[in-house]
């Protein structure tokens, strides 16, 4: 049976690289051991021989082949703080590239093999202890290169930075995107910079290109729509890239192709929802490969310099992290499916399917598992929503269960074929339906994985129509038997967590609701946010212009219509969402004389970040929607 302590076994694979030569594969395993460990393996193509490469008490992650193969190089935190390590392919010692006293974020070698560009964050600047001045001297993470192998005096302490004094290079919110890549020829490197890290200045991201003998860089864009991304053309005078469209909020945007000397841009044909995560070129250069998701599921897809987007593989569950070779002819990749727990795997192109290297969750696919189908309906205004229903496990049809409802954050964000038992801030579905529940994970208006007009079509509409669309669901699950209307809860994070509370504001029908990181006053909230702009852009003017109807859309503000006993999760060090949202809420709810509690994480940030921070997170959820909702089982 699943429980939370299983779902906290759950092995989460990632970083899967394939070597040169396509005849092995490199990918981490992370597992919650007091704190989170991540640690590199290494397996043949046929994953007949999988071996630990790292092992330490420390992480080691991002792993890259060598162009010879020979090497895998790697960031790690066992000599203090993160830097950059190497060690041969077919095991031995570990050899420290870098001694920084600053953390190094990502690297990327040449072409030749001769050189590794990398990004570090500035050095800590010294506090006074008494005081410390808001947004001034953010630290910046700088373009470095460093030659390989580095000689015999020991790990690099120090260098000159490539990118100029006032370029923020790389670690733009979008997490598929890539930062910077070499040309073929070794000379240059292409990166996009904004001014700082800070999430309002992104929409500033640019492109150019830096010499690396003569460390000049030149401006390849510079128009208003934030250009990043850039990957590298194999003939060396070209770069794709994507232009991010306006407004940005909700990460639209479109590839692009550009002379190595700069000029104007040609763009390429739409993707479907016009959220690509680029992933490389082809050998031949003519086309670019990328990951998008389509509804539920996720495809990898080539995009032609000239034509329509073509599907390369679209998988019956969900793919992650596809990585293409450095001989362009493998990708290694995350798979899994509701039911099947994430492995490695290679997908050789021009072969039908990918090829699982992997079998390390095996022992958690015995367990029995609630049963998850894709389902759709029709909202209020007739606009076809779907969702991830999932059934308790031994569910006799005809029978109706309790239902919780799942509300995923964003708003661009979306519900996939996922495994079940993974945990997650979203609920531990793998749980709830050992205990009984249905529950219920819909794709509301505003999410991604649908195409780009209905992701914008939330915009000057939080807690509106989306409401509609979670009620039409909860309805569509009571007319077909499954769910009973009278044992409803609703949970939500971040803007599901915003999403549940507006709907304990509008309905009794729940008998719980749990609000995690949730904002529960816009108005407050986007002054307060460390995304400062996002509440202008998606309602269209300056909080001045629009502070009427934020506070129209305020859970927080109308609490008095709340009777639904209401729990809430927040993190302290939260600054997407800071945790005032959480105690505005609590304080109008109380004062209200409704049923309320309140947990505060003293370490947690918008998500948590601790193994036992997320479990009991989970466990909560399962207590609270337990006492208020009961499984009757």
């Amino acid at each position: 049976m699943w429980t939370l302590q299983e779902m906290m076994r759950l092995k989460t694979i990632g970083e899967v690289h394939v070597s040169p030569g396509a005849d092995r594969v490199t990918f981490t395993v992370r597992e919650a051991r007091g704190a989170y460990r991540r640690q590199i393996h290494v397996a043949d193509a046929r994953g007949r021989s999988i071996r630990l490469l790292t092992h330490h008490k420390r992480s080691s992650f991002h792993p890259r082949w060598s162009p010879d193969g020979g090497q895998i190089a790697f960031i790690s935190d066992r000599f203090g703080g993160a830097n950059l390590c190497v060690v041969p392919a077919g095991g031995g010692e570990v050899r420290q590239l870098t001694d920084l006293e600053t953390e190094v974020t990502s690297f990327r070698w040449s072409p030749d093999g001769r050189w590794i560009a990398f990004t570090a964050l500035d050095a800590p600047r010294e506090a006074s202890g008494v005081a410390r001045v808001v947004a001034a001297h953010p630290r910046l993470h700088r373009l470095y290169v460093m030659s390989f192998p580095p000689g015999d005096g020991g790990p690099v302490t120090g260098a000159d930075p490539l990118s100029a004094e006032d370029q923020n290079v790389g670690m733009l919110p979008a997490p598929d995107d890539l930062d910077y890549d070499w040309s073929p020829c070794c000379r240059w490197i292409v990166f996009s910079h904004t001014r700082s890290p800070e999430a309002d200045d992104w929409m500033g991201s640019r492109l150019a290109r830096v010499d690396i003998d003569t460390r000049a860089i030149q401006t390849l864009t510079s128009g208003p729509q934030p250009d990043v991304s850039p990957i590298c053309h194999p003939d060396g005078r070209h770069v794709g890239f994507k232009r991010i469209d306006l407004p940005w909020w909700t990460w639209s945007s479109r590839v692009h192709v550009i002379g190595i000397e700069g000029g104007e841009s040609r763009p390429l044909a739409d993707t479907f929802d016009r959220r690509p995560g680029l992933r490389g070129w082809s050998a031949d250069g003519s086309r670019l490969y990328y990951l998008e998701w389509y509804r539920t599921t996720c495809r990898l897809c080539a995009l032609p310099l000239d034509g329509a987007p073509e599907i390369v593989y679209e998988p019956k569950g969900a793919i992650f992290d596809a990585n293409l070779n450095s001989s362009r002819t493998a990708f290694g990749l995350t798979g899994e499916s509701t039911a099947e727990p994430p492995e490695a795997h290679i997908f050789p192109l021009g072969s039908p399917s990918p090829k699982p290297i992997t079998r390390l969750n095996a022992e958690l696919v015995s367990l029995p598992i609630g049963r998850t189908e894709v389902v759709s309906w029709s909202s209020s205004d007739g606009l076809e929503i779907e969702g991830l229903l999932t059934y308790p496990i031994d569910y006799q049809p005809g029978r109706r269960v309790p239902l919780v409802l799942s509300v995923h954050g964003g708003p661009a964000w979306f519900f996939s074929q996922a495994f079940i038992g993974t945990p997650s801030i979203f609920g531990p579905t793998a749980v709830f339906a050992a205990h009984g529940y249905a529950v219920l994970r819909c794709n509301v208006r505003g999410s991604t994985a649908y195409g780009p007009e209905f992701r914008e079509a939330v915009a000057r509409d939080f807690g509106g129509m989306d409401i509609q669309d979670l009620l039409t669901g909860v309805d569509h699950v009571i007319e077909m038997g499954v769910a009973d209307g009278e044992r409803l809860g609703i949970l939500g994070w971040s803007y599901g967590g915003f999403l549940a509370a507006s709907m304990i504001t509008k309905t009794s029908r729940f008998r719980a609701a749990i609000v995690g990181a949730g904002i529960s006053n816009l108005a407050s909230n986007a002054g307060t946010s460390d995304d400062t702009s996002f509440a202008p852009e998606c309602w269209g003017g300056e909080i001045t212009e629009i502070a009427e109807a934020l506070c129209e859309r305020s859970p927080a503000l109308h609490a008095a219509r709340v009777t639904t006993p209401t729990l809430i999760l927040h993190g302290e060090r939260d600054r997407r969402v800071t945790v005032g949202q959480g105690y505005e809420l609590f304080h109008a709810l109380r004062r209200q004389g409704c049923r309320v509690e309140m947990v505060v994480y003293p370490r947690m940030g918008h998500t948590p970040g601790e193994p036992g921070e997320m479990e009991d997170v989970m466990r909560r959820m399962v207590a609270w929607v337990e006492e208020h909702v009961g499984s009757g089982s």
